[in-house]
């Protein structure tokens, strides 16, 4: 099954959405782009979103559309990736010299070398050398490896260094710095990045876009703090402007699976997969891993519609499937009560808000009318809710595999696929 996560999206990848638009962001996009690049100062804005609305792919989108100008050089810094190190400004140069020396090999060596040595506390010393990737020779750091003390500059000199080696990164090209995940992070990394970036990158060229959830980032900042301390008014200090991201449409971002899975927007298992994201108001990281657990579990199972009856392989394929994964993510107790037969409530109420699911249900099995909006269905509904409610209702009380044995039709081999891909499901960490 093939990999195509938020966070394993290419360069390509993230251009055909922009032009697709297909998260429907493409005007913010384009307006912050504008934004940017109007900047003719230092400034630190932040991006305010909910965890998995998008953030990240909005950066990388963002990311290759300022790349695009020769003028600009655009640094994405992902802070979880990095939050094992205990130097935040080394984990930024780092990925700076990765990126940047590869674009333009005319680096001044001699003179980063000495403004790492001047910022050797900042960034480790033993750490200088591997920082530049291998620009700075070990040997023309040897003395500052074995001397005992060491005389830290005055941080006014130590600004003027951070500026000599973005200046001989970045050159007077106009360079923007894209902070993401930071509200992830522990919280000593998470404060000591942004006392960073406030005191040491005072740059005119430097421009800081910071994407959060401030809720998040605020709570970070009180566990170094105490919970008595004003979190928000800590980070109103660093930012100079706040952006909210627009919540996606999620329609929009279905078609990213409905592409993967080759399916037509029309499909049933399409609207039954939309249906469950609505209902549980699904974040796109969240709907991310719904899809990928669906491909997993319905790839799993094989069947042959000739052998088993149509509107009971709809059920379990539009209903209890796809109903039974959303809850295990979002409500293990309930997961485990619905399997086992103890408790079917959160099926039951789900079902009856969304009907329009069973009418596509009987649709399927009566294509053969005419006129079908203007057909009473309402008895087909009803008899498929009395269906489901031998198989998972109170009365019920069994595990609903046997159920499923005792109350359908459902052939032996595609019982066993169930049960295997129940079983795989149920371990899955929520």
């Amino acid at each position: 099954m093939k990999n195509n996560s938020i966070e394993s999206y290419t360069d390509d990848i993230i251009d055909k959405y922009l032009r697709d638009d297909v998260l429907n962001r493409s005007k913010y996009v384009n307006s912050m782009s504008s934004i940017l690049e109007n900047i003719e100062q230092h400034m630190i804005l932040n991006l305010d979103g909910n965890w998995g609305t998008g953030k990240t792919v909005f950066l990388k989108q963002l990311e290759n559309k300022l790349s695009s100008n020769e003028e600009h050089r655009v640094l994405y810094f992902n802070s979880w990736e990095n939050d094992m190190n205990p130097y935040p400004l080394q984990a930024i140069f780092n990925e700076m010299f990765y990126k940047f020396i590869e674009t333009d090999n005319n680096l001044n060596t001699s003179s980063v070398t000495n403004s790492l040595r001047k910022l050797s506390h900042l960034v480790g010393k033993i750490s200088v050398s591997a920082i530049s990737h291998g620009h700075v020779k070990l040997e023309d750091i040897s003395d500052l490896l074995t001397e005992e003390k060491f005389e830290i500059p005055p941080v006014i000199e130590q600004k003027n260094e951070v500026k000599k080696i973005i200046t001989a990164l970045a050159g007077n090209k106009k360079l923007f710095i894209f902070i993401d995940e930071l509200d992830r992070c522990r919280p000593s990394f998470a404060i000591e990045l942004l006392e960073l970036v406030k005191h040491f990158f005072e740059l005119d060229n430097v421009i800081f876009l910071f994407a959060t959830n401030k809720n998040e980032l605020a709570s970070t900042v009180k566990k170094c703090y105490g919970y008595d301390f004003d979190g928000f008014g800590y980070l109103n200090r660093f930012f100079d402007i706040e952006f909210a991201l627009p919540t996606p449409n999620i329609e929009n971002f279905l078609k990213i699976w409905v592409d993967r899975r080759q399916l037509k927007e029309r499909s049933y298992l399409y609207k039954a997969i939309l249906s469950i994201c609505q209902y549980f108001n699904f974040s796109l990281r969240e709907i991310n891993r719904y899809t990928l657990a669906v491909d997993m579990i319905f790839d799993w199972i094989k069947y042959d519609e000739k052998d088993i009856p149509g509107d009971q392989i709809n059920f379990i394929r539009w209903v209890f499937l796809p109903f039974t994964i959303a809850i295990k993510m979002r409500d293990r107790k309930s997961y485990n009560e619905l399997i086992l037969g103890e408790n079917s409530t959160s099926l039951l109420k789900y079902c009856e808000e969304n009907s329009e699911i069973f009418r596509k249900m009987i649709e399927v099995n009566h294509l053969a009318i005419d006129d079908f909006d203007s057909w009473d269905y309402t008895k087909e509904i009803d008899a498929i809710m009395n269906y489901l409610k031998k198989i998972v209702g109170k009365e019920n009380n069994q595990p609903v595999i046997d159920s499923l044995i005792n109350h359908s039709e459902l052939n032996r081999i595609y019982l066993n696929q169930l049960v295997d891909a129940l079983e795989v499901l149920t371990m899955i960490k929520s």
